[in-house]
């Protein structure tokens, strides 16, 4: 009996006492159908979701680190700290409820902003009746397929499968963003809505995005079709390497909005979807959506008393980035016309070269960059200042300090450690972008451990490789030139998570060739940095000009410092190598990455048609034709 016991109680199923004889009854039947049951379950949505799908992977490791529980708060009051559930909740709805309360604007601080929007930026009238057309049965049915089923309903309760009539009530759940997590500036409300509304919501955005995608400022890279955020930072460093070779004094300034979007007005929205020429119906329908709903704060499960939200966008439906940078827009034009705001000025020659190329003003990324007019507020203490040229530039830490409120934070090559401009390193030294690598480096490995805990297949592994432990590197690849050393590094701790406790250990190479002709089509860091120049490299080898908004805007600025660089055509240097005497010497050079691309694709002239003033332009060793191809190539002069 003893044994008996002590064998059942290893498979952690209950003991029944039975008071009247004193015997044991077990119950490991019902316990064990239980978790055979759960088991299938298990295997079945696994065998479903196959271990090569990268995203369920991924919510399978991150599910339960994204649950926090709030232990304490700063009063935003008293400024005590407060930890049971009655103070939590007084001090989240006293926080939001002044987050949410709309200050005074000045009319003519919002006229000046919407000047900068041209007339001509306007949605014709002509499709102003296909933006106020009722949504059809069918359109709520397309839209429900395509939102994610494993999105968090509203306080109703009802996922996307099963849609009712919009209800005016929301949640606001919050998730952390800095490491003071007892004051609740750096927490970030996610509102809990619910599922018809924002399936409407995901409509009315997908009826205004192709309108307003041709009429957002192309400085404005965040949250729009088409665009990447990769050209603003391949553009800052364009600007960089410039100012590095001028010696120029220009600084830059990474500005940042407090509560961005919990600080939206709701007049002054309004009146920026109007200039638009967004229909008035859709404005009224938006405005009463976002500022006439009540929310309630949930902190660890316990819910507040409701309270009506008079301004601010909601972080989690799905029309809330677009209305943000409709609110942004002004502001960016405003900057961009500006005679007061002289920018970065190009060299002349790159002027001349390309008269496309003007100076650069402000780039922006969602809320990354005023306050009379939007009650925007300007974030003094996460605004960075930093030399272009990685100059000290005394005179301008002097200015800045002298300012009301003073802007501190300086950055120039006397720098310990790069800044970071979204996600891309900002520096001016080989220590400052060693660091960067080095701590990039940290996260893969890192990353590689907590994924080498599921016990996947080597097709599995090379799945997590490619689209989640190399995420992050993929990103800095596209505008970072890192040394061959250092891709050596990433690609070695991709070949240990790859051959974790495996022996024979397979080549790295020999997994890199696609499933048809025996790899396993793993990603090499080397080959990788060079497949993702060619956004850039395609249209300035072929010459075009930027079309639409989802073209390169940066290309015009790249050819331009190309020819500033070799005092002649853009062309010269990206295809022969011995006209790149002038890029050797910069630190900042995001060019060598597009060199190298470029050297990499297979190249011949026998099909082009010369003549002779390009053959005396040519480098000599180009200008030499072999006499197998002589007639050839005379038929073209």
């Amino acid at each position: 009996m003893q044994q008996d016991f002590l064998n059942v109680n290893r498979r952690r199923v209950f003991a029944i006492w039975d008071a009247d004889n004193g015997n044991r009854a077990f119950a490991p039947s019902l316990n064990l159908g239980r978790m055979n049951n759960l088991a299938l379950k298990a295997g079945k949505f696994w065998r479903k979701n196959s271990e090569i799908s990268a995203g369920f992977l991924k919510r399978c490791a991150t599910r339960r680190a994204t649950q926090t529980c709030i232990d304490e708060l700063e009063h935003p009051v008293t400024g005590t700290r407060c930890s049971s559930p009655t103070d939590l909740q007084d001090a989240a709805i006293l926080f939001y409820q002044q987050l949410y309360t709309p200050e005074e604007i000045h009319q003519s601080s919002v006229d000046s902003l919407l000047e900068a929007v041209p007339t001509t930026c306007r949605i014709p009238d002509s499709v102003s009746g296909s933006l106020v057309r009722p949504f059809s049965t069918v359109d709520l049915i397309d839209a429900a397929k395509h939102c994610p089923n494993h999105s968090s309903p509203g306080p109703d309760g009802i996922p996307y499968q099963i849609l009712l009539l919009v209800f005016e009530h929301n949640h606001a759940s919050r998730i952390a963003t800095q490491d003071d997590l007892t004051s609740l500036k750096n927490w970030r409300p996610i509102s809990l809505i619910n599922t018809d509304a924002k399936v409407f919501t995901r409509l009315l955005n997908a009826r205004l995005m192709p309108h307003l995608n041709r009429l957002i400022s192309l400085q404005q890279l965040g949250f729009m079709p088409g665009r990447f955020i990769g050209e603003n930072g391949k553009l800052l460093n364009v600007v960089m390497s410039v100012a590095e070779k001028t010696s120029s004094q220009a600084i830059g300034l990474l500005l940042d909005q407090e509560k961005a979007y919990d600080r939206i007005h709701p007049e002054y929205l309004r009146q920026s979807m109007s200039v638009l020429g967004i229909p008035s119906a859709v404005i009224d329908s938006l405005c009463t959506l976002f500022f006439s709903t009540s929310i309630r704060i949930n902190i660890n499960g316990h819910l507040s008393d409701s309270f009506i939200q008079q301004r601010g966008l909601r972080q989690g439906d799905p029309i809330s980035p677009l209305l943000f940078n409709i609110a942004f827009d002004p502001f960016i034009r405003s900057m961009n016309t500006s005679p007061d705001i002289a920018g970065f000025k190009f060299p002349p020659l790159a002027q001349e070269t390309n008269s496309s190329v003007s100076a650069i003003k402000i780039m922006a990324y969602a809320d990354d960059t005023l306050s009379n007019a939007s009650n925007a507020l300007l974030n003094f203490g996460k605004t960075e200042a930093f030399s272009l040229s990685g100059s000290t530039l005394p005179l301008w830490r002097t200015y800045l300090q002298q300012l009301s409120p003073p802007i501190t934070s300086w950055h120039d090559k006397s720098a310990l450690s790069p800044l970071i401009y979204l996600g891309y390193p900002v520096y001016s030294s080989v220590t400052q972008r060693n660091q960067f690598v080095d701590q990039l480096l940290t996260k893969v490995k890192l990353s590689c451990q907590i994924h080498s805990q599921r016990s996947l297949s080597i097709r599995g592994r090379v799945a997590v490789l490619n689209t989640l432990i190399y995420s992050k590197l993929w990103q800095v690849l596209r505008v970072v030139p890192l040394t061959t050393t250092q891709l050596a590094s990433f690609r070695s701790l991709g070949s240990a998570f790859l051959n974790n406790y495996r022996f024979p250990r397979i080549a790295y190479t020999a997994l890199v060739p696609s499933r048809k002709v025996g790899g396993l089509g793993t990603l090499d860091p080397c080959i990788q940095q060079l497949t993702l120049q060619w956004r850039w490299v395609l249209p300035l080898l072929s010459g075009s000009s930027p079309t639409s908004v989802t073209a390169s805007f940066s290309v015009q600025y790249i050819r331009a410092v190309l020819s500033f660089f070799t005092q002649g055509d853009y062309l010269r240097p990206l295809l022969f190598s011995q006209c790149r005497n002038g890029f050797s010497s910069l630190l900042k050079n995001p060019y060598k990455i597009l060199f190298q691309a470029v050297d990499h694709l297979p190249k011949t002239f026998l099909q082009s048609r010369l003549n002779a003033s390009t053959c005396v332009d040519l480098p000599l060793e180009y200008a030499l034709i072999s006499p197998d191809n002589l007639n050839s190539q005379i038929s073209g002069w």
